[in-house]
């Protein structure tokens, strides 16, 4: 079996290596240092920055950078009663959440996304609505950190199930002001 070297340089941090091998995908949280894959059947090599400085690096396979990108989530408006948060929606696939009051949701959606231990979607911070707001209005805006450049969107079901409204992400330059980080654990398999 050929092995070729992929290296992990910087000052510090971690990286998220993704491959194909033999078609099967896998990941490796990887520090610095180097790591030796079979090169005849390692295909389609990705890395993002997890902490640090840390970048991947090989003279034999292309990797990637594919790093977090973020999008701001809001709702502006009257609030309605009996709609739910059903699924995230990133790009081809569906994450089913437990339903979440829309849109009087405010931590309950954040821990519904974090809790689903998956690091392509999660919440990292959020802006509740001012106190002065007339009676029956809400303001949310939510900050997901999105693994790959999918864009997120919820969507909300009606009270009756017979029909969907989706609140699309917005892509935003990352950290933000005026809103409270949510502190995340990353669950990527080792």
């Amino acid at each position: 079996m050929p092995a070729a070297l992929i290296s992990i340089t910087g000052t510090s941090g971690k990286v998220l290596l993704n491959y194909l091998q033999s078609a099967v995908a896998k990941s490796a949280i990887l520090d610095i240092g180097t790591l030796f894959l079979d090169d005849a059947t390692v295909t389609a090599v990705t890395y993002t920055t997890l902490s640090g400085d840390a970048i991947a690096s090989s003279l034999v396979f292309t990797i990637t950078n594919l790093p977090y990108q973020y999008y701001k989530l809001e709702w502006k408006g009257l609030k309605s009663d009996g709609y739910k948060i059903k699924n995230i929606l990133l790009g081809i696939d569906t994450f089913n959440i437990p339903e979440v009051d829309f849109p009087n949701s405010d931590y309950n959606l954040i821990n519904s996304v974090n809790e689903l231990n998956n690091d392509e979607v999660k919440i990292t911070d959020i802006k509740v609505s001012p106190p002065n707001l007339p009676n029956g209005f809400v303001n949310f805006s939510y900050i997901f950190r999105i693994l790959g450049n999918d864009t997120p969107e919820l969507e909300i079901r009606n009270i009756d199930n017979t029909g969907y409204i989706y609140v699309k992400g917005v892509s935003t330059a990352y950290p933000v002001v005026g809103y409270t980080s949510i502190t995340i654990c990353n669950n990527l398999p080792l």
